[in-house]
């Protein structure tokens, strides 16, 4: 029990942090996505966003996302369903929000759309 509580003494502050890291991915995401985005502030973003990733990863904080994978209801969260002919049944075919793990404890379950087969 003291070994997992001091593996996991900082759960609250990360799950607390999560929001962080999505508004950093939604401003990264937006940025190289906007044509005419100064480019001394996408570097400034993507600088601060490698930083965040190494700082969690430091800590043992892993990001799921899941994109093009097969769902896994331990570690997603099916927001919506889709039929599709281009991907296989149950695969993942966008990411809503990202999910986390903490030492290989999932903080927080990805935000997925999943595939199924077409109706006949």
């Amino acid at each position: 029990d003291l070994e997992n509580a001091h593996k996991y003494a900082i759960e609250k502050f990360v799950k607390d942090f999560l929001a962080v890291l999505d508004s950093m991915d939604k401003a990264l995401e937006l940025a190289e996505k906007t044509d005419g985005f100064d480019e001394a502030m996408l570097k400034g973003i993507q600088f601060t966003h490698q930083l965040m990733d190494d700082i969690v990863a430091k800590h043992g904080i892993e990001r799921l996302d899941p994109l093009g994978e097969i769902f896994d209801p331990q570690q997603h969260q099916a927001m919506s369903i889709v039929e599709s002919t281009d991907s296989e049944p149950n695969t993942v075919t966008a990411v809503m929000q990202k999910g986390y793990t903490l030492q290989g404890r999932l903080i927080r379950a990805a935000m997925v759309v999943v595939t199924k087969a077409p109706a006949i």
